[in-house]
């Protein structure tokens, strides 16, 4: 994130990891329950490797708040090249996580306005950053 280095500014910044935590949380508890599958929550640097030029520092810099990476299920067993039998249970996963997010900031801040809602969530969808290749 980049915030001011005012009081509010970390407040802000806070507040927000906090809220990115509980809604990630959630979305990997969506993906859970569809075929079992466990993904850990956190910063990327913290939880996959370092990486810059993501979607996700594009949505950051635009100011989306709710920007998430979603690495696909493998275990490091064949890096991103899933077998064929992988990859539907996959996208069905992804689906079920980028769902999660899209549901929770559509019900926190659109309540029903459905033509800024339809232009939001098609926001959101690219900023999630699910990469099903």
């Amino acid at each position: 994130f980049s915030f001011t280095f005012t009081f509010e500014g970390r407040y802000v910044a806070q507040f927000l990891l906090y809220l990115k935590m509980e809604v990630g949380q959630g979305a990997a508890e969506a993906i859970r329950k569809v075929y079992g599958q466990i993904y850990r929550v956190g910063s990327a640097l913290e939880i996959l490797y370092p990486f810059s030029g993501s979607s996700q520092d594009w949505a950051d810099a635009q100011g989306i708040p709710m920007a998430y990476t979603f690495e696909l299920r493998d275990n490091e067993t064949f890096s991103f090249l899933l077998p064929e039998d992988q990859i539907q249970p996959t996208c069905e996963e992804a689906y079920s996580g980028a769902l999660h997010i899209i549901t929770y900031v559509h019900d926190k801040n659109f309540n029903g306005a459905i033509a800024e809602t339809g232009a939001t969530l098609w926001s959101m969808l690219l900023a999630v950053g699910v990469t099903l290749m």
